[in-house]
């Protein structure tokens, strides 16, 4: 994984949008994907008690947008994967949202609300393109950018984990999150 400034990260990624593996798969298969992970965790915490571990929520789904729900936040992730101390936030809000502006201030920060781990991107983005129901432009995706800058920032998001989805321009916008973004997406 890439941390900040397209750096090494050493918080190993346990696992990947685990909400979204709650809200879609049978109680079976998320009680095993649970159980294998604080599994991975106690391993690797066997072999390095420093190591920041992370796992990462699909963004969208913790909204209930992705099932058409009202608001699920996070809190079951953190009961079920305790190890969490860097989550990671995968975000295509661009599937549900219809323009950048329209994300709440609280997009981000709402998911923290009782827990303080750092936060930080593992995958995201807003298309620049049309396609399917999408209706996009590199104008929109450059507004989301800075949305998303402002957003991160409200979280105090340390690092950016890997490249951003689609991210074909890069906004010139003076703010920290927005640093770490654009050096990683040149990167």
């Amino acid at each position: 994984m890439l941390g900040a400034c397209g750096k090494r990260s050493s918080s190993p990624g346990v696992l990947l949008e685990t909400h979204l593996i709650l809200a879609i798969s049978p109680g079976p298969l998320h009680a095993a994907v649970r159980q294998a992970a604080n599994d991975a965790a106690a391993a690797i915490r066997a072999h390095d008690a420093a190591v920041q571990l992370s796992a990462g929520v699909q963004v969208e789904t913790a909204w209930g947008k992705l099932t058409n729900s009202p608001y699920q936040g996070v809190d079951t992730d953190f009961a079920d994967f305790p190890f969490i101390q860097l989550l990671g936030l995968s975000s295509y809000p661009y599937f549900v949202w219809p323009a950048p502006e329209q994300l709440p201030d609280d997009y981000f920060s709402r998911l923290l609300v009782g827990h303080s781990p750092t936060v930080g991107v593992v995958e995201g983005g807003w298309t620049s393109e049309n396609f399917s129901s999408v209706t996009s432009t590199p104008a929109r995706q450059q507004a989301y950018l800075d949305r998303d800058a402002r957003l991160l920032d409200g979280v105090r998001a340390p690092c950016v984990q890997n490249r951003l989805g689609n991210c074909e321009t890069i906004p010139s916008v003076n703010m920290s999150a927005m640093s770490r973004i654009s050096a990683l997406a040149l990167s």
